[in-house]
């Protein structure tokens, strides 16, 4: 059996490999989960260009090896040795969702079909190492749930001497590889556009393509550095047999417990979606607001008077320059300035995004401050593409939440219109305070009912939902066959609250 590459050995990773991980930005990150992946996906990448059928096998035993890695993580067996019945296994312990089920289905059976080509190979062999960096990514996230880093696979460029295309299908396949590499480019450059609020939007178009041509070029001079360190792994990884891969690698410490197991999968599950840079999350934005009835325009063609809601003129507009900076969205309804939307890349802390959105609602320029309805902008909204949470500065005890989307704008203009006639009480939570006294007919109620009439309005009038839900469980009495859903989003403890009633009714089927 010849020396393994794995690199692991301990807590200790072999110097080489170590090396090669330090310089690889698709695949140095693999180093703490499966040094071999490290290996296989940087010999992988290497050989796209020169060997592509090299590059095709590398690339499908990236998977094998992950596969395994994974099995051994949860404790699974596999009767086959078959790469088929693995993905199947794993699909089955619902780790692989249809996405990352066709990545591993992808690297193990495109490559038994290479064209005949030169460049249709190349291309072939591209799409599968970029296959690995996505795979790589995924298990990184799945055990690193913190890491908010959003990784853009840097594709490795083409020689300075290729061969002549030797046929006019083969020159289509070469013309389609440089429309692929220019695309690997774009979004790159769309991954490292920061949205700062000193830039306009050209400036910041250059400094995000001058950043990614910098990038890809420090990314060609590690692979040039490491090609030899890379040739002498990737001869090793060549005299692999079936038996050899087998005993490879150090298998991963399984998780402990059903817990962790599950905690796994269900980070899996979420990983499977990579995470939004800025860019991705302002035209996701824009579809969400759109789709809310926003007319969404640029602040050099707005027009305050279109309606996406018939009847109401709620205009977003884009990346405005306020007193204190630039606001990705200022909310207009029926042409008065209400509101703001500050826009951050999936994983980035909304908490400190709402402060922020909180100095631009308060800095306007004196143009702005004429039309707006308020001097400081009530309505504020942060979102990273799949949270959107909401702050209303009209209430009389103002926190942020979680909601589903950005408010309609003729919603908007209905808070509004409440704010004005009652400016003592602007919001339903304001009014919930001043709840009017009511008779109570105490005669045909037990003093039990008295106390909890009393006590869910108090409750109400402090903005705190507990009591309602616990009347709520009171009267529906779930029991443990019911499924019980959360309509207070986690804020009243909706499925807490089922706790004791539960083990009264599991008491009173058991008995003592």
């Amino acid at each position: 059996m010849p020396t393994s590459p794995t690199g692991q050995g301990g807590n200790q990773h072999d110097p080489q490999v170590a090396q090669l991980a330090a310089g690889s930005s698709n695949f140095g990150h693999l180093l703490e989960h499966e040094p071999l992946l490290v290996t296989i996906g940087c010999s992988a990448e290497s050989y796209v260009h020169t060997d592509s059928h090299a590059a095709m096998f590398k690339a499908r035993l990236f998977g094998e090896v992950m596969a395994r890695h994974l099995l051994s993580l949860l404790g699974l067996q596999v009767n086959s040795n078959t790469q088929f019945h693995r993905i199947r296994a794993l699909s089955q312990a619902g780790v692989l969702k249809e996405q990352t089920y066709e990545w591993f289905d992808l690297l193990r059976d495109t490559g038994n079909r290479a064209a005949h080509g030169y460049y249709a190979n190349v291309r072939t062999a591209l799409q599968m190492v970029e296959t690995c960096f996505k795979l790589g990514d995924w298990l990184h996230r799945a055990r690193n749930q913190d890491d908010t880093t959003h990784r853009v696979f840097l594709a490795p460029a083409t020689p300075d001497e290729s061969p002549t295309p030797a046929t006019p299908a083969d020159l289509e396949e070469l013309g389609q590889l440089r429309a692929e590499l220019d695309d690997y480019r774009a979004k790159l450059a769309e991954a490292r556009m920061r949205f700062d609020g000193k830039q306009d939007r050209l400036e910041r178009e250059r400094a995000a393509r001058e950043q990614a041509e910098a990038e890809l070029a420090r990314a060609e001079a590690d692979r040039a550095a490491l090609s030899e360190l890379v040739e002498q792994l990737s001869a090793q990884i060549e005299e692999f047999t079936d038996a050899d891969l087998a005993d490879a690698y150090v298998a991963p410490t399984p998780l402990k417990n059903t817990s962790e197991r599950d905690a796994f999968i269900s980070h899996a599950q979420k990983a499977a979606l990579p995470p939004m840079n800025e860019a991705q999350v302002r035209a996701e934005l824009d579809r969400i607001l759109e789709q809310a009835g926003w007319v969404v325009q640029d602040d050099n063609a707005k027009n305050l008077y279109a309606e996406g809601v018939p009847g109401v003129a709620g205009v977003a507009v884009r990346e405005v320059t306020t007193a204190v900076g630039r606001a990705d969205y200022l909310l207009y309804v029926n042409q008065r300035l209400v509101g703001v939307v500050e826009a951050k890349r999936e994983g980035a802390d909304l908490e400190g995004a709402m402060h922020q959105a909180a100095r631009y609602a308060a800095g306007l320029t004196r143009s702005q401050q004429l039309s707006a309805w308020r001097a400081s902008l009530p309505f504020r909204y942060v979102a990273d593409g799949n949270t959107v949470r909401f702050h209303n500065a009209l209430d009389p005890a103002p926190r942020t939440r979680d909601v589903f989307a950005i408010h309609r704008p003729d919603t908007v203009a209905r808070w509004i219109d409440e704010a004005e006639a009652d400016p003592q009480a602007p919001t339903l939570r304001a009014r919930m305070r001043r709840l009017p006294e009511v008779f109570l007919d105490r005669e045909p109620l037990r003093p039990a009912q008295v106390s909890a009439i009393e006590g869910m309005e108090r409750s109400l009038a402090k903005d705190d939902p507990r009591s309602l839900i616990q009347a709520i469980i009171d009267c529906v009495k779930p029991t443990p066959e019911d499924t019980i859903t959360d309509p207070a989003c986690g804020t009243g403890d909706a499925r807490a609250a089922p706790a004791p009633q539960l083990g009264r009714h599991l008491g009173q089927r058991t008995g003592p």
